[in-house]
């Protein structure tokens, strides 16, 4: 699909690969596929749109390739992957469950989650920075792909991390 797409209700496919231009929302939407592949090429918002990710039972993978501006980002309790590229800020709280991994960046790109960022139903690796501003960052297991910065702020954010691998990367964490 070409242009800039508008939506405010779910869109889905079943085991059939989703390519999408731009999206923007116009109110909460869901983007799911069955066991189909979805690539997005940006999404952005609304105020105070949420965009959900997946469906129960989804295998197919989501990737976003361009930055997300939206004010919340969840994604369904299923077996894919999310991966997610380009500059990215979510105002409320994002919450990854999904159980395929989630792949921040891809190299230099800056993740802003004002409201927070819990991702501990998977194993997320991160190529760039990870903000909140004074909320908690919680994560299971973590992969560095690259020199990686969590930063909560100031405030009274807190960073939970189950475990660390790529230990030829350096972390900086920063919570208040």
């Amino acid at each position: 699909v070409t242009g800039v797409q508008t939506c405010a209700l779910p869109i889905f496919t079943t085991d059939t690969a989703m390519d999408l231009s731009p999206v923007e929302l116009k109110g909460n939407a869901t983007i799911g596929s069955g066991s189909g592949t979805i690539t997005i090429a940006s999404v952005t918002k609304s105020t105070g749109s949420t965009l959900t990710l997946g469906t129960g039972g989804q295998t197919g993978g989501v990737t976003v390739t361009g930055g997300i501006g939206l004010g919340g980002l969840n994604t369904a309790v299923a077996g894919f992957s999310v991966t997610l590229q380009g500059t990215t800020t979510v105002a409320n709280a994002a919450t990854f469950s999904n159980t395929g991994g989630v792949n921040l960046g891809d190299g230099g790109d800056v993740f802003t989650f004002t409201g927070g960022v819990t991702s501990t139903a998977s194993t997320t690796t991160i190529n760039g920075s990870v903000d909140t501003t004074n909320t908690n960052a919680t994560f299971g297991d973590i992969v560095l792909a690259s020199d990686v910065t969590i930063d909560t702020g100031t405030g009274a954010g807190n960073i939970g991390i189950a475990g660390i691998t790529g230990a030829t990367n350096a972390l900086t964490l920063i919570s208040g």
